[in-house]
């Protein structure tokens, strides 16, 4: 149920990905000028005030909610995409343009707050043992919302007009809220507010018959006692003044900066293009396939947080991306010289490949890592606000990708994906030197391993 708003955010990604020759077409723009890029990118700048809201809702209100909030918003801006689209029929292509600009921000400022909510609310819930797999959760459903928005537009594209594709957000919001009155609150930030009973109450429901509730609400008890004297809530200034938190919020920033500056969403945005380069005669199908592959490979990912670790599979997931880039990089600067050495039917499957392998590695590590870190590398206190900013950043860098990276193309031609592999190559050194392992450790072990590392150490492996 908590997963749902990371499902909006799947389908916000990938919902104009498909759709996008039928949009153009009938709004008279072009598919690589400023309006189209406008309207894939300010749904990142919506993200921005979602995410940035985000920490002072869930502080005051708790993280359910932010939850409700994020399926009311979500649902308005299903409502306004379908009223763009009503509008593109009868002939008002200028306010369909405009309508649909509105509801990409309104969709992003919904999937922002979720993009704090729901890693919040999976790593709060969670026991120890399964943290790792209950983050992963959240990059699943984004996985699996994209493939949805992508198999609904293959599906209904033929039959019917585009406005019945980009509305579907409507019936996802819808559906979170319905979902909402079943969802426990979370015990820690009952806690917190020193709502006891609610937090037993809680922990009872979401462990089952046979747990021992009362134990696990003791130690949560002597856990936040151990914060005692923190702020309440903290500001940003608050973060960056509190030397104890540079070193994690750190790792939050930059884990969020590699995890979008990767090429992974100029992926998601424009496969569609990248297909048709690689000559597949449909590449809408192309772009599907790539969706599948990588809701596979999250899939697979997801028991292997527990058993292999986080920084493992991070670094696994960075090498391999860097190493499918260099492949795409290749194999498109060799079409564009028109090297012979290989023929293009080959050149096109390798091309294919290379971003198959590409998204794959993406989910082994550097998609679901970034989002569930900051329940496991921060105190109670400044948790919803450091997670709130790394999310501000994260969508910050992807409405950079979005709106520059076809800039990048026509700058950089079949080398385009080069800066994202120097982005891997920095990102994979500053993990091995500055991220610990938090696989099994207690926010307070995480948070002593960090302080040695502050100091000059090394993480331990």
């Amino acid at each position: 149920m908590a997963c749902q708003g990371a499902l909006q955010h799947g389908v916000a990604t990938g919902l104009l990905n498909i759709p996008q020759a039928a949009i153009t077409e009938e709004l008279g723009i072009s598919a690589a000028g400023l309006a189209w890029s406008s309207a894939v990118s300010c749904f990142c700048l919506g993200g921005l005030g979602g995410a940035k809201a985000a920490s002072s809702i869930a502080d005051a209100r708790g993280r359910k909610a932010l939850l409700g909030l994020c399926g009311v918003v979500c649902t308005a801006s299903g409502v306004a995409q379908y009223i763009s689209g009503t509008l593109a029929t009868s002939g008002r292509a200028g306010a369909a343009l405009t309508a649909l600009l509105v509801a990409r921000v309104i969709s992003g400022l919904g999937c922002g707050m979720a993009t704090v909510g729901v890693p919040l609310y999976l790593g709060e819930v969670a026991p120890v043992h399964l943290r790792g797999a209950f983050g992963s959760l959240n990059q699943l459903a984004i996985c699996a919302g994209i493939v949805v928005t992508q198999v609904l537009a293959v599906l209904l594209l033929p039959i019917a007009h585009w406005r019945h594709v980009v509305g579907f957000a409507a019936v996802l919001g819808l559906s979170q809220l319905l979902a909402l009155p079943f969802m426990p609150e979370s015990p820690r930030w009952c806690v917190s507010k020193g709502k006891l009973q609610q937090a037993e109450a809680a922990l009872k429901a979401l462990r089952g018959v046979g747990a021992d509730a009362a134990k696990e609400l003791k130690e949560l008890q002597a856990e936040l006692g151990a914060e005692a004297g923190a702020p309440d809530a903290y500001s940003v200034p608050g973060l960056l003044a509190d030397a104890s938190l540079r070193l994690p919020l750190t790792i939050a920033l930059v884990l969020s900066i590699g995890q979008q500056w990767s090429g992974i969403n100029a992926v998601f945005f424009y496969s569609t293009g990248f297909f048709q380069a690689a000559g597949l005669s449909n590449p809408a199908l192309g772009s599907l396939l790539a969706s599948g592959v990588n809701l596979l490979a999250m899939v697979l990912a997801v028991p292997l947080m527990e058993s292999v670790g986080r920084k493992k599979l991070l670094l696994l997931g960075t090498q391999g991306m860097l190493g499918a880039g260099v492949l795409l990089c290749s194999v498109l600067a060799a079409k564009a010289a028109s090297l012979t050495l290989l023929p293009a039917p080959l050149l096109n499957g390798l091309s294919v490949l290379a971003i198959l392998a590409f998204v794959s590695a993406f989910e082994v590590g550097p998609g679901p890592i970034p989002w569930q870190i900051g329940g496991e590398i921060f105190p109670e206190a400044p948790r919803a606000s450091a997670m709130s900013l790394a999310a501000t950043v994260n969508w910050l860098c992807n409405a950079a990708i979005g709106l520059s990276f076809p800039v990048m193309q026509r700058a950089l031609g079949p080398l385009a994906f080069l800066p994202f592999c120097a982005v891997l190559f920095a990102w994979t050194q500053f993990t091995r030197r500055y991220v610990p392992e938090t696989k099994g450790k207690s926010v307070g072990e995480v948070g002593e391993e960090l302080a040695a590392i502050a100091a000059g150490g090394k993480p331990l492996d």
